[in-house]
């Protein structure tokens, strides 16, 4: 953390302002379309249900954009060892 904190020029977004709940597709849509594939990202932080955080975790990987995920970061054994494939593959953390 202190690498990003001290790091001069670093940028947080939000992938919506909208108050109310988002369904996930939208959301992963939403972060392709609008972050992953346009931005020059460094780090995505996944604060949705860990039930998704396999298939967001590998499009952050598959675009090389290294992965936080809130605990648990997977809801199965499988799951986790798949977003760590991911990444390993992709050179990502």
């Amino acid at each position: 953390i202190r690498k990003v904190v001290t790091k001069p020029k670093v940028k947080l977004r939000k992938l919506s302002k909208r108050k109310e709940s988002i369904q996930v597709g939208t959301i992963n849509k939403i972060l392709r379309k609008n972050y992953i594939e346009k931005e020059d990202l460094d780090i995505v932080a996944i604060c949705t249900p860990s039930g998704v955080h396999p298939v967001q975790a590998g499009m952050a990987a598959k675009y090389g954009v290294h992965v936080m995920t809130e605990k648990p970061m997977a809801t199965r054994w499988e799951d986790g060892q798949r977003m760590v494939k991911a990444c390993d593959e992709a050179g990502v953390r």
